[in-house]
């Protein structure tokens, strides 16, 4: 299962492991749909997970149904053709990087802090061994 989401800006891709199954036997097709952010932001909350939750969904025909630990969520799909985004994201990609989860947090969080209020762009300048996190506002410098 692929979960893709943008905001014009920023892309976010998350692929996991999802069997689709009817019945535990048959395969479905392959299919995708464009969902309101609200939707995401309900299935997404805390409230929606616990330890041992489970988590199904069927697909109507303009709706999609959500069972997540017993919960019931009912969303209408979005109408429209999702970017492209497979062309944005690049083919045979053989670098792979790991971060300190807290360290990457802080530095993040303190170069924001300069960044442009519009975009709030941050930038990574990655070279062996180092990485440099930067950004920059008109106002600020």
């Amino acid at each position: 299962m692929s979960l893709v989401a943008t905001d014009g800006h920023r892309l976010a891709l998350v692929t996991g492991d999802a069997s689709a199954t009817s019945s535990g036997k048959e395969r479905r097709r392959r299919s995708s749909a464009i969902l309101p952010k609200k939707t995401l932001g309900e299935l997404g909350a805390p409230a929606a997970w616990t330890a041992t939750a489970t988590s199904r969904y069927e697909r109507g025909e303009n709706h999609l149904f959500f069972d997540v630990g017993g919960r019931l969520l009912i969303s209408r799909m979005i109408d429209g053709q999702f970017p492209a985004y497979e062309r944005v994201i690049p083919k045979g990609n053989d670098k792979h990087i790991e971060f300190e989860r807290d360290r990457l947090t802080n530095a993040v969080k303190r170069v924001a802090l300069l960044s442009n209020e519009r975009s709030r762009a941050v930038k990574f300048q990655i070279d062996k061994g180092k990485v440099d996190v930067t950004s920059s506002s008109p106002e600020l410098g």
